[in-house]
């Protein structure tokens, strides 16, 4: 896996309450868990940010918690799987490896007002953030994905 940015959190900020996770029994008791605490890791795994590079031996390790990028005798395999999926993302389109990956910010994901209140902001429109930006309106099609 290439996790294009490796310095957000992928539940959202936990300062905001993890708003991309549901609520649930399971949130609930994760983020009651204090780090140093024996199962806190368990929380990281959850909600933690994530490495730049992920590989995972799936047949052995069916959780995915052994993260073997980092290891030297996996460098060969990660670089050519790191290949074939740049060469697919580019084929695609895939913002993320053009240089635009930031329009992902800018899509709306709900409602403006919801997010509006969701965020304290008021004047918050990600469209019109998107343009201030770059220059440019989201084209339709790409609003649309």
């Amino acid at each position: 896996m290439r996790n294009f940015k490796p310095n957000r959190w992928p539940a959202c900020d936990p300062d905001l309450g993890l708003l991309n996770c549901d609520g649930s029994p399971t949130k609930s008791y994760l983020t009651s868990l204090k780090p140093g605490a024996d199962e806190y890791r368990f929380y990281e795994m959850s909600f933690g940010k994530r490495p730049m590079e992920e590989l995972y031996d799936m047949v052995n390790d069916q959780d995915c918690v052994h993260n073997l990028a980092g290891k030297p005798e996996h460098a060969q395999l990660k670089e050519k799987l790191w290949n074939q999926l740049e060469r697919e993302l580019k084929a695609q389109g895939d913002p993320r490896v053009l240089g635009n990956g930031d329009i992902f910010d800018f899509y709306p994901n709900c409602r403006v007002e919801r997010q509006q209140k969701l965020y304290k902001r008021p004047n918050y429109d990600p469209k019109k953030i998107f343009e201030r930006k770059y220059g440019k309106p989201i084209l339709k099609a790409e609003s649309a994905k």
